[in-house]
């Protein structure tokens, strides 16, 4: 997003959506956020996702999970949500050790269709304690980031460098034949 290799987004290999990390809109809220996503803005390029996009990425990777807020001692015994997989989502959607707690916060809000604040995420203490939080209701707060979702892809090639690419190549075939045909 910033840098290549800074590894700020995660890419949706189904939607092909960017999501940028949630550490990055920690301390915004839905108010606030938005002069950044104006032209010349820090987030400029991005907008905020469709209640829809968020539950629809967090159904495709928890299938089987419970559609409200529920807390459990051991993240394998949920049906359908794995530690492995709590981790990996906070792996690519962000995190931080936010509070004074020591917990590990992977929780994005969303606004639904009624504009009510949702969090989809999990909270993680070093006993893989958590909680998972889909369609539950927060108020933006220090330790809570808002998502962010890009409709361009940062895999495509740019434009500019496969015209630039091409003509070389065309230069080069025509410099082979008038030098073939001397």
């Amino acid at each position: 997003w910033k840098t290549a290799g800074d590894n700020l987004v995660s890419i949706d290999t189904t939607t092909g959506l960017e999501w940028l990390k949630i550490t990055e809109t920690k301390g915004y809220n839905f108010d606030s956020i938005q002069a950044e996503l104006a032209d010349g803005g820090i987030f400029e390029g991005w907008r905020l996702p469709e209640y829809d996009e968020v539950a629809n990425m967090w159904n495709a990777l928890f299938p089987g999970a419970p559609s409200s807020y529920q807390t459990y001692k051991d993240m394998d015994t949920l049906s359908g949500v794995s530690s492995a997989s709590a981790l990996a989502w906070t792996d690519a959607i962000g995190y931080g050790y936010w509070g004074s707690t020591g917990y590990r916060y992977s929780v994005g809000l969303v606004l639904n269709d009624a504009n009510q604040s949702r969090g989809f995420g999990f909270i993680i203490n070093n006993n893989a304690y958590g909680h998972l939080v889909p369609s539950h209701a927060y108020s933006p707060a220090d330790y809570f980031g808002l998502f962010l979702v890009s409709d361009d892809s940062v895999s495509s090639v740019p434009v500019p460098g496969t015209a630039i690419l091409m003509l070389l190549g065309l230069s080069g075939l025509i410099f082979a034949r008038k030098k073939s045909a001397k």
